[in-house]
């Protein structure tokens, strides 16, 4: 069977063992709606398990025991839900009665907070699942779907534009009675509270999106990440305080807490804060493009668009999909005049096999008048 690479888009962890996640294909085009979910099993004779869906663009998982059955759930940017289980899968609607004159704006996060499920998306949605049925708690925050004009001219006109005011891309909290919700207002940051009866919106912080909600250790405090390095502090009460460093412009997808650190997920690889100062684990200097982190069972699980990796306290174990086998030896390649992606030992056949060590961020030489023609390096991955 042909193996055609996958990029990962998002993941949970089911156990200290066990991760669910959900991926793309890389020859379908980003338009085409289709997405392929997986469960990892790390102590098993076969690892990787799957199943398709179809017409899906899933943005979201996550794991909940629900009515003591074990629930993997998937949401997806129209706001589709599978909920999968040992016995079978169901399929929801959070939004069933939709109307083509109308935009509804895409659903951004699904979330587990105390055995509920929410979800959230643009135009300030947000949605709790009781009792078999999904109903809307935004309230005050929720706008309006919106119209699309019925004359010609709209889509001629490249200047008009519909967009929401509000988008939600995160939700996350302690309870049913103390939950926020992160995204943007306007294109600034965003930040808002329920208590149970109503939501109290934060006085603006930042002009950076807002992307993920991380409740803190203490109960009391919550992580607000973003665009530009952004990581706030704090709660509704205290207020926030602004924790970033001007030095580093990545995104922040995600953080999680493990051995006194804050791991942090973002484009540039994988940060840790600690004692007030981020740096990239040294371990992982090659591994770019991390999404999700997450701790389960005294694991950290680190996802990133290509790897999913596992790391106990002492051992950063990272996994490769079967179906990422090709790409994964094309990286391990490098042309003479390009950037060398990994230190370690690499070897050309234009020098005669013979190995020579470079460092990440070299220029790999050159190798004049051999009988190959182009030069071509090779890492020794059995190093």
């Amino acid at each position: 069977m042909k193996k055609i690479p996958i990029t990962f888009s998002s993941g949970c962890a089911i156990s200290n063992n066990n991760y669910y996640l959900s991926a793309s294909i890389d020859e379908l085009d980003t338009w085409d709606a289709f997405s392929r979910v997986f469960i990892y099993r790390h102590e098993s004779d076969i690892n990787w398990s799957s199943h398709d869906l179809d017409g899906w663009k899933v943005i979201s998982v996550a794991y909940l025991n629900l009515l003591n059955n074990r629930s993997l759930i998937s949401l997806d940017k129209d706001g589709n839900v599978e909920i999968f289980q040992q016995a079978g899968e169901e399929y929801q609607q959070i939004c069933p009665d939709t109307n083509e004159q109308f935009i509804y704006g895409q659903f951004n996060r699904l979330r587990v907070i105390q055995d509920n499920i929410y979800a959230c998306g643009d135009g300030a949605k947000v949605y709790i699942y009781e009792e078999k049925n999904w109903k809307s708690i935004a309230n005050n925050l929720e706008e309006k779907p919106l119209e699309i004009p019925k004359n010609d001219e709209f889509f001629l006109n490249n200047d008009q534009d519909l967009a929401f005011k509000k988008n939600f891309y995160d939700i996350h909290g302690f309870d049913k009675n103390n939950i926020y919700v992160c995204g943007t207002q306007n294109d600034e940051g965003f930040i808002a509270f329920f208590n149970g009866l109503k939501w109290i919106e934060v006085d603006r912080i930042t002009p950076s999106a807002l992307y993920t909600i991380v409740p803190c250790p203490d109960g009391k405090n919550i992580l607000v990440l973003g665009q530009y390095g952004t990581l706030l502090r704090g709660n509704i009460d205290d207020g926030f305080k602004n924790l970033k460093d001007i030095s580093i412009n990545s995104t922040f997808y995600n953080a999680a807490f493990y051995n006194n650190k804050i791991y942090i997920a973002s484009e540039q690889g994988l940060y840790q804060y600690d004692a007030g100062r981020y740096s990239l684990v040294s371990e992982l200097e090659v591994v770019q493009g991390v999404i999700s982190v997450e701790v389960k069972e005294n694991i950290l699980w680190v996802l990133t668009y290509k790897k999913l990796i596992r790391f106990d306290g002492n051992t950063w174990e990272v996994i490769s999909h079967p179906d990422n086998d090709v790409l994964e030896r094309q990286l391990l390649k490098c042309d003479a005049g390009d950037v060398c992606p990994r230190s370690g030992d690499w070897y050309s056949p234009a020098n005669n096999m013979q190995k020579r060590y470079f460092t990440k961020g070299e220029i790999m030489p050159d190798i004049k008048d051999n009988a190959w023609g182009e030069t071509i390096w090779y890492l020794d991955i059995e190093k």
